[in-house]
């Protein structure tokens, strides 16, 4: 095995893919701590700022939130 310092361009893509993921999902975190019940309209303005293909999936973030929130303090 010869190594000649060039990174594998598919492990570097998952990384990456999993950073954004990661970057994506402290901001919603973030979000979620400012406002845990946002407006429609604000969840639109959010999926737009993440690049989510629409509310709905802020939505179930928010939703998921609440719920591992409540199931934490049970």
């Amino acid at each position: 095995w010869l190594h000649t310092g060039a990174a594998d361009p598919k492990n570097d893509g998952v990384r990456i893919a999993k950073r954004v993921k990661r970057l994506r999902d402290d901001k919603l975190t973030e979000l979620y701590i400012e406002e845990p019940y946002p407006t429609v309209e604000r969840m639109e303005e959010i999926a737009k700022d993440v690049g989510a293909p629409d509310y709905k999936k802020i939505e179930s973030f928010f939703v998921n939130m609440r719920l591992k929130h409540q199931e934490r303090h049970q």
